[in-house]
């Protein structure tokens, strides 16, 4: 008997496994096709949402350049609303949280600065964001909420900054020798060439004499 099949044999044995298995085979194939055009299709998405928001923050930004205050609030209520999955969303948040502190208005600033915090996926973005936020919760006085937010360290880069805001909220709390160990730390952790130093330096000098403690002596 021979061990090949005929043309007609093999045309059976076709027919046969596809009443079997060709259903199944079918829907695995469309549903791989379904997986793979819907992630191109998704990342054509993204890749459009990123550079229209990027197109839009732009306008953010030179709004800001050109003190076009109206523009700046247009501008970034469309990214919140249109494009809050981008980065630019919360970056221009943050841009309208210093417009409303040049008006005074904090309970507006730190919405904004929550708002940015919460709603980014970068940890440098939600650390400004934070410090942002506990900055303007002491100008209201809530140094102990400003405390509380500032628990949470994002960015391990901005360690600096949060030590010198934890700092002026301790201070604010009239807890002095909490303050000073935070503005040394402070001082510690900056070159003496950076902007901020001499202003952590000046802080902690009039704190010195609030805490009765010596002045930390020079970084070499």
């Amino acid at each position: 008997m021979s061990t090949y099949l005929t043309d007609d044999e093999q045309v059976e044995q076709l027919k046969q496994w596809w009443k079997d298995y060709g259903k199944t085979a079918l829907i695995g194939i469309l549903i791989a096709l379904a997986v793979i055009f819907g992630w191109r299709g998704w990342q054509r998405y993204e890749t459009n949402q990123s550079l229209s928001a990027s197109l839009i923050y732009d306008n953010v930004i030179n709004s800001a350049s050109s003190h076009d205050e109206k523009g700046v609030q247009q501008a970034t209520k469309l990214l919140i609303n249109k494009y809050e999955r981008t980065p630019y969303a919360a970056m221009a948040a943050l841009v309208l949280g210093q417009q409303d502190i040049k008006h005074g208005n904090l309970t507006q600033a730190q919405a904004n600065y929550i708002w940015a915090m919460k709603n980014t996926n970068s940890d440098t973005i939600k650390q400004i964001a934070r410090l942002r936020v506990a900055r303007v919760m002491i100008e209201r006085e809530h140094a102990q909420l400003a405390l509380s937010t500032l628990s949470k360290v994002d960015d391990a880069a901005y360690e600096p900054l949060i030590n010198l805001v934890q700092g002026e909220a301790y201070v604010q709390l009239k807890q002095y020798d909490q303050a000073q160990a935070h503005l040394k730390n402070a001082l510690d952790a900056l070159p003496k060439d950076t902007v901020i130093y001499p202003l952590v330096k000046m802080k902690y000098t009039e704190l010195a004499s609030k805490a009765k403690i010596a002045t930390p002596s020079e970084k070499k």
